[in-house]
């Protein structure tokens, strides 16, 4: 018999809660997989966590700077699953951007973090 791994990241921090839950009850995420919704979920709770864990209280305070470290703080991932989480993040922003919670879009903030590698 294989037992699954059904460890779950928790978010810490109930501030986000809200936004969490709109986010992942997007119309658009109706058909994609289990496998697919819960790769989004992991993603953006560890944003958030590491949002709270470095005193960002609100969404609406989330600068690029918050992003690009948070990025660098998962550096040691696979290629593959930063490039994932790069993805998904962009997603969220653009989210976020059309929603009126943040000034800047995932296109944008994707296109600064390109110029970044580039510069790196």
């Amino acid at each position: 018999m294989q037992i699954k791994n059904s460890t779950k990241l928790l978010l810490k921090y109930d501030v986000y809660a809200r936004l969490l839950k709109d986010y992942l009850s997007l119309d658009e995420f109706n058909n994609l997989s289990p496998l697919t919704i819960s790769s989004r979920r992991l993603t953006i709770v560890s944003f958030m966590n590491y949002l709270g864990d470095n005193g960002v209280a609100s969404i609406y305070n989330c600068n690029q700077k918050n992003v690009t470290n948070y990025l660098i703080s998962i550096c040691n991932l696979a290629s593959s699953t930063i490039s994932g989480r790069t993805f998904i993040l962009r997603h969220f922003f653009n989210y976020l951007y059309n929603a009126s919670y943040i000034m800047y879009s995932g296109n944008e903030f994707y296109h600064f973090i390109h110029l970044m590698k580039l510069d790196g």
